[in-house]
């Protein structure tokens, strides 16, 4: 990628001594909506894996080198690696893709189609469909709003929002205005960025 070329997306995917199986639905799911190099950087994050050569299982399903692959020189913590993944991140949207996760056709398309509106949207997120291992669908995350837009009113529901990174994605000027991920925070590091962003940018739902 042309480094004088901005990308729309960065798709960051973390990593942390992942299942194989997990790991390629995951990146076949982003690989399967490619938009080209110009519009679209992929990248695996490693957060100094032990137990997995993670770098192998990409190229196994990427040997064209799409999938730009790092890995940290120690261990980092979710948080740590998550910041890395910002740093990392050279697109106008950054979207971090769990491991385990994987993400439904028309994803990017569909997202794009708001966050391209000249508004001062900060992070946009979609539903969330929790599936078993075979991918038969459990449940679906609950419906704040009939048809696409900004949510209003965030703090008023902050309660019924389910916050599931795999489903934002953040505009890289949020970084650079609020800073990372607060990396003391184990379990709720999404939630309190979440409302960082919320307090001062709009939310496409």
């Amino acid at each position: 990628m042309s480094k004088n070329t901005k990308p729309f997306w960065s798709v960051m995917i973390p990593t942390w001594n992942p299942k194989k199986e997990h790991l390629v639905k995951s990146l076949q799911s982003v690989l399967m909506q490619d938009q080209g190099r110009d519009k679209m950087q992929i990248a695996v994050v490693d957060d100094a894996s032990t137990d997995v050569d993670v770098e192998s299982i990409v190229r196994e399903i990427d040997d064209n080198y799409r999938v730009e692959f790092y890995r940290d020189g120690r261990h980092l913590g979710i948080g740590g690696n998550w910041n890395r993944c910002i740093e990392l991140a050279e697109g106008e949207w950054i979207h971090l893709m769990h491991q385990d996760d994987w993400i439904r056709d028309g994803f990017y398309e569909k997202l794009g189609i708001g966050l391209s509106q000249e508004l001062e949207i900060g992070l946009a997120y979609s539903r969330t469909i929790y599936t078993y291992h075979n991918t038969e669908w459990h449940s679906i995350t609950r419906l704040l709003k009939e048809q696409s837009g900004i949510l209003t009113d965030v703090f008023k529901i902050f309660y019924k929002i389910q916050f599931i990174p795999s489903s934002f994605v953040f505009k890289e000027k949020v970084f650079s205005e609020l800073g990372g991920f607060d990396t003391t925070l184990n379990f709720a590091l999404d939630c309190e960025f979440f409302a960082r962003v919320a307090s001062k940018f709009m939310i496409w739902y």
